[in-house]
C-alpha cells in the first residue's frame, strides 16, 4: 500500500546522509582521486582527471499519476537542465536496464548535455531509444556481457584510460514474486514510448568499471548495479589472473531489497569491496527540488542493518544525498 500511494518516508533517525565532497580513502593515497557523484535514483557521474563516465541519470521523476496506463509520459527538460551537473566530457552512459526510471531522461541528456557519449546497454534499451539517438551512439552489450562461467569483453574509451564490462544480472521483484514491465523488444521502435508501460526491462546488467594508469593497469575498480538481485545474477565473473583485483567501490541498489532475503548480504560477501555506496533508495515519485525522501515501502534502516552484519572489517559504507560527491583516493 505504501508503494501504491507513492508517499515517501523520512530518512530514519540515526542514518546520516553524505551531503558534500567527502574524502573517502578506498586505498592508500596515490595518483589523485576519482569523484563519484550521486545524481539521485541510480544515476552517477564518475570522474578521474579528464575522464568521465556516467550511469543512467533520472531527474524527471514523474508523479504516480503519470504512471497509470494510457497516461502520456515525457521527460522534464527543465528539471534535467537544472539539476544535471556538467557532463560534456562524458564518454559513455551505462544503462543497467530499460525501465523508465533509468532510461526516460537518457536520450535528452545524450543529445543536449553529453553529446559525445555513447549509450551502452541491452538490445531492448537500444531499440527503445532508437528514434532519439543514431545507431552509432547506441551500443548493445548482450553478447559481450559476462555470465556465470564466462568473462565478458572489456570496452574502452578512446584514450584507453577507462574500461567497463557488462555483467548479466536480474531485476528484483517489485511485489513479492512479481517483477513489473518485464519483456523485450526485438526491433527499433518508431518513436519513444508514450507511457511508462512502454519501457520494458530487457536484459538487466551490472557493470565493472576500471580507471587505468598509463600502462593500462587498473588503479581503481568500481562495481555498479542499478537493481538488487541475487546470485548468480550480477556476481563478478571469473577473470583472467592478470585482471583479478579487489573492488574498491561497490554501488549497491536498495530498491525492492525486501523481496530478496539475502540482499545485500550475499553480494557484499561476494564482492569484499573496500567501500559500499548505497543507491536507488530515494523517492523518484517526487521532484528533485522537493526535500529528499526514502522510496515508498523501503525500510532503509533494515537494509543498512543487513549490510553491516557482513561488512568486511576494513570496509565502510556511505548513504549519499542526491548530488553529493564522494572522493576516493586512487592507489599507486
Amino acid at each position: 500500500m505504501a508503494v501504491l500511494s507513492g508517499c515517501g518516508q523520512p530518512v530514519p533517525d540515526g542514518l546520516e546522509l553524505s551531503a558534500g565532497i567527502d574524502a573517502v580513502h578506498a586505498g592508500p593515497p596515490g595518483t589523485g582521486f576519482v569523484d563519484v557523484q550521486f545524481l539521485g535514483v541510480a544515476g552517477f557521474v564518475l570522474r578521474h582527471a579528464n575522464d568521465m563516465i556516467m550511469t543512467a541519470p533520472m531527474f524527471s521523476n514523474p508523479p504516480l499519476s503519470k504512471l497509470i496506463p494510457f497516461t502520456e509520459l515525457t521527460f522534464d527538460r527543465n528539471a534535467i537542465d537544472r539539476f544535471l551537473p556538467p557532463v560534456a566530457d562524458a564518454e559513455a552512459i551505462l544503462v543497467g536496464h530499460a525501465h523508465y526510471d533509468h532510461l526516460l531522461d537518457v536520450p535528452y541528456i545524450a543529445r543536449r548535455h553529453a553529446r559525445n557519449a555513447v549509450v551502452y546497454g541491452s538490445a531492448t534499451m537500444s531499440h527503445t531509444i532508437a528514434a532519439a539517438l543514431p545507431v552509432e551512439r547506441r551500443k548493445v552489450v548482450n553478447v559481450l556481457a559476462a555470465r556465470p562461467g564466462r568473462p565478458g569483453i572489456w570496452l574502452y574509451n578512446k584514450k584507453r584510460t577507462m574500461r567497463w564490462m557488462a555483467i548479466e544480472a536480474a531485476h528484483a521483484p517489485h511485489l513479492r514474486n512479481l517483477t513489473l514491465l518485464k519483456g523485450y523488444y526485438d526491433r527499433d521502435l518508431p518513436r519513444l514510448p508514450r507511457t511508462a508501460f512502454g519501457y520494458l526491462e530487457g536484459q538487466t546488467f551490472a557493470w565493472l568499471i576500471d580507471f587505468l594508469d598509463e600502462a593500462g593497469v587498473p588503479r581503481l575498480r568500481i562495481y555498479y548495479q542499478d537493481s538488487a538481485c541475487g546470485p548468480p545474477d550480477g556476481m563478478l565473473p571469473d577473470l583472467p589472473e592478470d585482471d583479478v583485483r579487489r573492488v574498491d567501490v561497490a554501488v549497491v541498489g536498495v530498491a525492492s531489497f525486501a523481496n530478496l532475503p539475502e540482499h545485500p548480504q550475499r553480494l557484499i560477501r561476494h564482492l569484499g569491496a573496500r567501500h559500499y555506496v548505497f543507491s536507488h533508495w530515494d523517492n523518484f515519485l517526487v521532484s528533485p527540488a522537493d526535500p529528499v525522501e526514502v522510496l515508498p515501502g523501503v525500510d532503509l534502516a533494515e537494509f543498512v542493518r543487513r549490510a553491516e552484519t557482513v561488512l568486511p572489517e576494513d570496509a565502510d559504507w556511505t548513504l549519499p544525498r542526491p548530488l553529493a560527491v564522494l572522493r576516493f583516493a586512487v592507489p599507486k
